[in-house]
């Protein structure tokens, strides 16, 4: 019994540290993402949506490996989430640079039987340029960098949650992907009103620090503006649109009305379940 206890200690706090490098990112990638590979696959089988989960988390964990593994990330971290792995101390930097590495090896062998090995790339790529290369500290690069990563996991899950790409890739899965990216380009930067003591420290540029009353004004206007088309491009049914279009105007309006931390968090909170929502529209849409 000691032998086992001994054994799975150590398995386990790896197992946690894997999890905390993750844990404040499901409910902005995973769930939504999984959500939108169930909306736009025709027919997801359970195993399907087994499948898709695994893929996404393990890419999710590269990323999230990857954005925390530099100095500047845990001066921000030890702000806004000290109990990460970094700034708690569960490993050091040089050995999460390492993990960090191992994964994107093990991400593109692992993405070759889902047969969206591209996908997988993509997001790498990607996430090089928004971390190694410097692009995450300009607003504009940010967000546009955001976008092309959620695209990059979106298109990549809806191949994983089915044995048949071809048949599942079709016009409107790209459309929609592409209608998301320009949804998350616009409107991502509610995550930086929360998290703006984390980016000075860091030095980032985000578009709330650059231009306060600009952002706090236009954020809620993109907000409302997509909650109004959003349901008219895919013709959902009245109560969905109706839903979708108040919960998405109730969150600008608060972001426009309440303005400090604790309140901005909570827009960002509720921010991530209205873009889940709108990921998940075009299964309720008749288009």
């Amino acid at each position: 019994m000691m032998a086992v206890l001994s054994i799975s200690r150590p398995i386990l706090f790896h197992l946690k540290t894997l999890y905390l490098f993750t844990k404040s990112d499901f409910k902005t990638i995973l769930f939504p993402v999984v959500c939108t590979a169930i909306a736009l696959s025709r027919q997801p089988s359970p195993l399907g949506i087994l499948h898709t989960s695994i893929w996404t988390w393990f890419f999710l964990l590269q990323v999230c490996v990857s954005n925390q593994s530099s100095e500047k990330s845990m001066i921000e971290d030890k702000e806004n989430k000290s109990w990460r792995p970094l700034p708690s101390s569960r490993l050091s930097l040089k050995q999460a640079r390492i993990l960090r590495w191992c994964i994107v090896v093990i991400g593109q062998l692992f993405s070759v039987p889902y047969q969206n090995a591209g996908a997988a790339l993509f997001i790498t790529v990607t996430d090089i340029v928004y971390n190694d290369l410097g692009y995450s500290a300009w607003w504009f690069s940010r967000n546009l960098l955001n976008a092309a990563g959620y695209m990059g996991f979106q298109y990549g899950a809806v191949i994983a949650a089915s044995s048949d790409s071809s048949k599942f890739i079709d016009k409107k899965t790209i459309e929609s992907i592409i209608i998301f990216g320009l949804l998350i380009t616009s409107t991502v930067q509610v995550q930086d009103f929360y998290g703006e003591k984390g980016d000075r420290a860091s030095g980032r540029e985000t578009v709330v620090i650059l231009y306060p009353k600009l952002s706090r004004a236009l954020t809620p206007f993109l907000m409302t503006s997509w909650a109004l088309v959003l349901p008219r491009i895919w013709d959902t049914a009245m109560p969905v649109s109706l839903s979708f279009g108040l919960f998405g105007i109730y969150i600008a309006a608060r972001i426009l009305a309440f303005r400090d931390q604790i309140s901005d968090e909570m827009s960002y909170f509720l921010y991530n379940f209205w873009v889940l929502f709108a990921f998940v529209l075009p299964g309720f849409g008749s288009s």
